[in-house]
């Protein structure tokens, strides 16, 4: 129907993109939502951005039925020149009708909240408030875990998590071409990405990478929103000092921890332990991480190490093999290529490490390692394999125990007694002594022969330490062989002195189910660790 009078275009805008968004925090609308999964329900804070096309602002002329040209929300006037223009032969005037012209939200959401941009689409990164992470799904190294104090499982939404309080160093994300990812040096690009070599979930057949938090926000094409401090934090590596002063609030002052993380770039390649440390400050941990700290394996002084290993005719069984990780060790394949040998190879990984982590003080010197190891295998009686050595030749101490292969029966009360020999034959009041007792059978505790030598220890202020250990594959343990062992550290622990210190060392029971725990199991004291934390991905 036609006007007498010029009236108002009833249709809406259709530029290209968005006419109106909604960006302020308080205009934002919010809703209480409740997420469930398979461990229960909670309830949480919903954001949702509103998004307009507003209507044509130009009018239909008298008895017309429609306007010449497009429909626009807003007509700008073309810059007229003044006194106050530059003399620029008009290139001015140009710039000027550019930003009077009709402007437009560009329509990109962001890849894992899908809110859209903030800003016109000219420019390259698009800048944006951002909201619940309903496009992406938790993966994780295990399949359940906690985030934010809820128990979670991998392929869980984020729709919980605001988008722009969910970064860290890294992320993870698809990876983009695994042939190339293959070919670089342990899998690394300095400040850039590490790829996985795990299948993990969601999707096991694609592979992933971790990648920085820099690479993270250029793929997604979107402004990233955090400060300049915290984007130079990201950069970081995000290994942590092992140290437990790090970790617990101080008992005197009630301060909490001061964290110590690597000095390096993300993804950087592992530093030699044996060099001295950037600037002579600091240490270099095991696994090639500079932490500006001190090294906590000098801090409780000086060791004397016992192995007592059982070699007994069980010791053969080729459910659990040496790793052969390096070249010293790969010569274990020929004649050892057992339990026991994955027990030298675990004894000769533990001393290489306890001896790396000694190679520098908190101001870089040599420190002078005082360390001695002994080793004795027991089986119907107690063979001493090496005693009161140093850790300089791990070589030498390896050669040493390949001299041996598994025979007779496991009786635990021979190897306790011939520690307890060694123990008193080298007694130095400046070391602490620590055994590390390791079996894969069954046997009566000898709680006689290992009170006796905590007692002494113990009356010459020297305590014992006690570690134990279960080593065996999975289809021949029983439950109930572990008992023992158990007994033994529960024993050792009566005789030390009491402690609130969280630092302090402990007498313990473990089961290493195959030769990767093991190893994790001999190496962690000196081991610098890193929390893995469930992480997003997009879906």
């Amino acid at each position: 129907k036609t006007s007498s009078e010029e009236h108002q275009c009833p249709n809406q805008c259709d530029e290209l993109g968005i006419c109106k968004i909604v960006t302020e925090p308080t205009a934002i609308v919010k809703e209480e939502a409740e997420y469930v999964n398979k461990f229960g329900s909670f309830m949480f804070t919903k954001y949702s951005q509103t998004f307009q096309r507003l209507p044509c602002c130009i009018k239909i002329p008298p008895y017309e039925f429609k306007h010449e040209g497009k429909h626009v929300h807003e007509v700008k006037k073309m810059h007229e020149c003044d006194a106050t223009c530059p003399d620029d032969l008009g290139e001015h005037v140009i710039e000027e009708n550019e930003k009077n012209q009709n402007f437009h939200y560009c329509d990109v959401k962001c890849p894992n909240c899908a809110y859209y941009v903030g800003f016109d689409s000219k420019q390259f990164f698009l800048d944006t408030v951002h909201g619940n992470m309903l496009l992406t799904t938790f993966t994780c190294e295990e399949d359940e875990f906690e985030f934010e104090g809820h128990r979670l499982t991998v392929g869980d939404r984020g729709d919980f998590v605001l988008c722009h309080k969910a970064c860290r160093h890294r992320h993870i994300d698809y990876c983009k071409d695994p042939d190339v990812c293959k070919s670089l040096t342990g899998g690394k690009k300095e400040g850039i990405l590490e790829h996985i070599k795990a299948n993990i979930s969601p999707d096991l057949s694609r592979k992933k990478d971790y990648i920085s938090h820099r690479v993270f926000w250029e793929r997604t094409k979107f402004q990233d929103p955090y400060s300049r401090d915290d984007r130079e934090s990201f950069k970081k590596c995000d290994h942590e000092c092992i140290d437990e002063k790090h970790k617990n609030v101080d008992d005197v002052t009630g301060r909490d921890p001061i964290k110590s993380f690597c000095t390096q770039e993300l993804f950087h390649a592992g530093l030699n332990p044996s060099s001295n440390p950037p600037g002579n400050v600091g240490y270099i941990s095991t696994d090639g991480h500079h932490f500006s700290c001190e090294n906590p394996a000098t801090n409780i002084g000086d060791f004397h190490i016992v192995f007592v290993v059982d070699r007994s005719g069980s010791m053969s069984s080729g459910d659990c093999r040496p790793r052969c990780s390096n070249s010293q060790t790969t010569r274990l394949l020929h004649n050892h290529n057992n339990r026991l040998g994955a027990v030298y190879e675990a004894v000769y990984t533990f001393i290489e490490t306890r001896k790396n982590s000694r190679k520098a003080t908190r101001v870089g010197l040599s420190a002078v390692d005082r360390d001695i190891t002994s080793l004795i295998l027991f089986d119907n009686v107690a063979t001493v394999v090496f005693e009161n050595q140093s850790l300089s030749n791990t070589e030498e101490l390896l050669n040493k125990m390949m001299s041996f292969t598994p025979t007779g029966d496991n009786l635990y009360h021979e190897g306790i007694k011939k520690a307890a020999e060694i123990i008193a034959n080298y007694y130095d009041p400046k070391k602490t002594n620590v055994i590390i007792f390791l079996s894969d059978g069954e046997y009566h505790p000898p709680e006689p022969e290992l009170r006796s030598l905590c007692q002494r220890e113990a009356n010459k202020g020297t305590p014992l330490y006690l570690y134990t250990i279960m080593f065996t594959g999975s289809s021949g343990y029983h439950a109930h062989w572990g008992q023992s062992l158990q007994k033994m550290a529960d024993i050792a622990t009566e005789y030390l002195p009491r402690s609130t210190s969280k630092d302090a060392l402990k007498c313990q029971y473990v089961l290493a189910m195959n030769e990767i725990k093991l190893t994790e199991h001999f190496t962690q004291v000196a081991e610098s660790l890193r929390k893995h934390q469930p992480m997003l991905i997009r879906k």
